[in-house]
């Protein structure tokens, strides 16, 4: 996997590998977030250059952590705690 630092992207916010069940389409895969822009990100270990995104709208994304169900969640300075869900 590479990363791209242009169009305002400036630091990735490491991630973990999704194990809950709530958002089957993602499972497997490890999350990751730019802290400029609030994009987040799924990338799967079979198609490491294809990364999809799940989110938009994060900015300033502190740390993604995971509960004891494996659901994740999502804090970004100055904003609520957010969970991944199914759109």
């Amino acid at each position: 996997m590479t990363y791209d630092h242009g169009d305002g992207r400036c630091s990735l916010t490491g991630g973990v590998v999704y194990r809950g069940t709530r958002v089957p389409e993602i499972a497997g895969a490890y999350l990751y977030g730019d802290f400029c822009t609030g994009e987040v990100w799924a990338v799967s270990a079979d198609r490491p250059e294809s990364p999809v995104r799940i989110a938009s709208s994060v900015p300033n994304l502190a740390s993604i952590a995971v509960d004891a169900a494996g659901e994740v969640y999502l804090l970004a300075f100055g904003q609520p705690l957010r969970q991944i869900v199914s759109p």
